[in-house]
């Protein structure tokens, strides 16, 4: 096995990140494939406005379930609206929870990279 290049030696913790990526790579699958359907409903869109319930689970874009909002009953539409947003966010949550501490940025150092102090 080769010796890894320096750059990535000087990265904190970086076997414990590979261990990560490798043990989250269903849940990123998991993630990619829900993408995909997603933008196939957007591509399908015209063909699928006329049944925009049957759209808004394949891409739950505002403008699609604004469309579904007056074809159906609230409870299916928010039943269906709802677990069709949330199908992801387990797997976000689990590769979050997983990931070093040294890779997520502290919050000083965030601030300084999104919001540039004034002057």
């Amino acid at each position: 096995m080769e010796a890894l290049p320096r750059h990535y030696r000087t990265i904190p913790d970086f076997s414990r990140l590979r261990c990560v990526v490798r043990q989250s790579r269903r849940h990123g699958l998991w993630i990619f494939a829900w993408s995909i359907v997603g933008w196939v409903g957007t591509a399908l869109a015209p063909v699928l406005s006329g049944t925009p319930f049957l759209l808004m689970p394949l891409s739950p874009r505002a403008m699609f379930v604004a469309l579904a909002a007056d074809s159906v009953p609230l409870l299916p539409f928010v039943l269906l609206g709802t677990l069709r947003l949330s199908v992801t966010d387990a797997s976000y949550y689990v590769i979050g929870r997983k990931l070093p501490s040294e890779i997520v940025p502290d919050s000083a150092r965030w601030r300084v990279l999104v919001l540039p102090s004034e002057r």
